[in-house]
């Protein structure tokens, strides 16, 4: 190549140096972060626009200082080697930085070094957030008065809190690991494995069972379970279990309580039906004497009384025998137009005192012999004509 050649290469070079040079500076400024390059004793050689506007000053003003100047704790040089990660806060400023330093040598010059800046503050609050509502939920379930247990896809224990291990008399490191159903189901792991299946199926499931403890010992619980789903995918089993030994032996004993009452009342039917029966009797009898009007008064009102009476204990001796079981209707032969107008001659006498007239009338269409439960029906018509006299101020029934 001629010298003539070399010549005119000479320009052409230097614009490619200062092209290179201009795209480097522009880049270097356009870079978010800050950037800081210093010699080897901390002072600053050059920066990046993002420090200038973070400090709202010039070139001028940041050229020759030492980095230490701008970090509210100043850093160590890192002669000794690079700082990586390291987190720092700038002076006057709240946010959080991650400073990065790297040992830049450029042949025949001084040693240097770059660091960058990057801005962590909402990551450091998104982490301390985080952080936050795990040891939020890491309490709830350590605290919980419930046993709590999760399990993985393959219903081995993966954590447990410390009601659980309280409830069923194991440690978690005892538990950890092992299948839940074959440790706590006992006789009862066909329904608990059902349970778990159902669960990790994607179903919530609720009930009341019984499990087992380590010593063999049986405890009555109420069991509730829901699938633990992540970003949409099933990763395991949450199981809850509440001990409801106490409530379930108290519920047993009302109830075994409550069926001895009514057993009682339903046994004793006949020995409170029959003396009401004598006493009603006697008083029939007694009313075909010789009275004079003040006696048939006083004994209308004794027999009114004695029927309700009788009515009441009825109801209630009925009552008892549907709670315990002992009903039972009879299927008979009756009159059923005799019965009707024998209710009405009961109660025509109510109703008379009160000034209502009453009327009774069986539909001719209505056989006379009929198979049923006359005393039932006694009962029923008793009670709907009774209640119409007492709620009929005027007119007829």
């Amino acid at each position: 190549m001629s010298s003539a050649e070399q010549t005119s290469l000479v320009p052409s070079i230097q614009q490619a140096i200062l092209r290179a040079k201009k795209e480097w500076e522009t880049t270097f400024d356009s870079i978010s972060d800050l950037l800081i390059i210093t010699d080897e004793a901390g002072t600053i050689l050059r920066v990046n626009k993002a420090v200038i506007v973070k400090f709202a000053t010039s070139y001028q003003e940041l050229l020759g200082k030492n980095i230490s100047t701008l970090l509210e704790d100043p850093q160590p040089q890192p002669s000794l080697g690079d700082k990586i990660g390291t987190e720092c806060k700038l002076k006057d400023q709240a946010e959080i930085f991650q400073i990065t330093c790297f040992d830049v040598n450029v042949e025949g010059e001084k040693r240097k070094f770059f660091y960058s800046l990057h801005d962590i503050t909402r990551r450091k609050n998104d982490e301390q957030q985080i952080l936050k509502e795990k040891l939020y939920f890491e309490s709830l379930f350590e605290y919980s008065p419930a046993a709590i247990v999760t399990l993985d896809l393959d219903e081995n224990i993966t954590n447990c809190n410390p009601t659980f291990e309280e409830l069923f008399q194991y440690s978690q490191k005892e538990v950890l690991g092992k299948n839940l159903d074959t440790l706590i189901a006992g006789g009862k792991k066909e329904e608990a494995i059902d349970f778990t299946n159902r669960t990790r199926d994607g179903k919530a499931i609720h009930g009341y069972t019984t499990r087992f403890r380590k010593d063999g010992t049986s405890v009555e619980v109420e069991i509730s379970g829901v699938p633990v789903v992540v970003d949409g995918n099933k990763v395991g089993v949450l199981a809850i279990y509440h001990d409801v030994s106490v409530v379930m032996e108290a519920k047993r004993a009302a109830e075994a309580a409550d069926k001895a009452k009514s057993e009682f009342l339903a046994n004793m039917s006949h020995e409170i039906r029959t003396p009401m029966n004598g006493v009603i009797g006697m008083i029939e009898l007694l009313k075909d004497t010789p009275l004079n009007q003040e006696q048939k008064d006083y004994l209308n009102t004794a027999f009114e009384s004695a029927e309700s009476l009788l009515s009441l204990i009825n109801e209630i001796l009925d009552f008892a025998k549907i709670e315990s079981g002992q009903i039972v209707m009879e299927k008979i032969d009756y009159d059923i137009r005799s019965l009707v107008e024998g209710v009405a001659r009961i109660m025509a006498a109510r109703a008379e005192a009160k000034g209502v007239e009453m009327v009774c009338m069986v539909n001719r269409d209505v056989p006379s012999r009929v198979k049923g439960d006359p005393t039932r029906l006694r009962q029923v018509l008793v009670n709907l004509v009774g209640n119409a006299i007492k709620f009929t101020s005027e007119g007829e029934i």
